[in-house]
């Protein structure tokens, strides 16, 4: 009988229920990374500015957008970029939603925003409107395509983010409730309901892993947003 049931301890993995208080390193580390993210990326998410051929330029004051040498700015409708580049003059039409956008005399476009990257057209030196080549404008083009000029020259500039953050933002909510309540989504499976049974020792070796890569992986894809 003491056979038995030292076989059948043998047979079950060790339970470890846990610990049943918040530790304090947990939340020291959920708590720096809700400052990180609330202090540090929401800010630089929301950065006013101008996505560019050559790189993203943030409003260093009203209508002037500069960085690394290079800078667009915008006056009543019209935008003057740097070089040998004409400015560019967006004048709104009667009809709410429609633009003209002007080289000098000639007129380049007459309509609305383009509302997708198939609509969307690069701006040539000359004044020749083309399709964008794999969503990029080809070099020597003007830096900014037709759907960023007309917003940019109305006083709408784009902010520095322009990704998604929902799976970021989830990764790292799942990694903050599972490090302050270790058997929160252990209880939760509806296999573990009303049993009194702790997570077997893999499971905790395997969360251990998961409470290392999380943060690593949503920063991944909080930074991907940004570019």
């Amino acid at each position: 009988m003491a056979q038995t049931d030292a076989r059948k301890t043998q047979s079950h993995p060790r339970r470890n229920n846990g610990p049943k208080a918040l530790r304090p390193w947990a939340i020291i580390a959920v708590v720096a990374v809700i400052l990180l993210v609330g202090v540090l990326y929401f800010p630089l998410y929301n950065q006013l500015g101008v996505h560019t051929a050559a790189g993203f330029l943030p409003e260093t004051e009203t209508g002037v957008y500069s960085a690394g040498g290079l800078t667009i700015s915008v006056q009543e409708g019209t935008v003057s970029f740097p070089g040998e580049l004409s400015p560019l003059t967006v004048t709104p039409r009667a009809e709410e939603g429609y633009y003209d956008v002007t080289l000098g005399d000639e007129t380049l476009y007459s309509g609305p925003v383009p509302a997708n990257e198939q609509e969307d057209r690069a701006i040539g030196t000359d004044g020749t409107l083309s399709p964008l080549t794999d969503g990029n404008i080809p070099a020597g083009d003007y830096p900014i395509a037709l759907s960023q000029l007309i917003p940019l020259s109305q006083g709408t500039p784009e902010t520095r983010g322009q990704g998604n953050l929902t799976v970021g933002i989830a990764t790292l909510l799942i990694w903050m409730v599972d490090i302050l309540f270790p058997n929160f989504f252990f209880r939760a499976d509806p296999r573990n309901v009303g049993s009194k049974d702790g997570p077997a020792v893999g499971y905790r070796k395997v969360q251990k892993v998961l409470w290392m890569a999380l943060p690593l992986l949503g920063a991944c894809f909080l930074l991907a947003a940004l570019l």
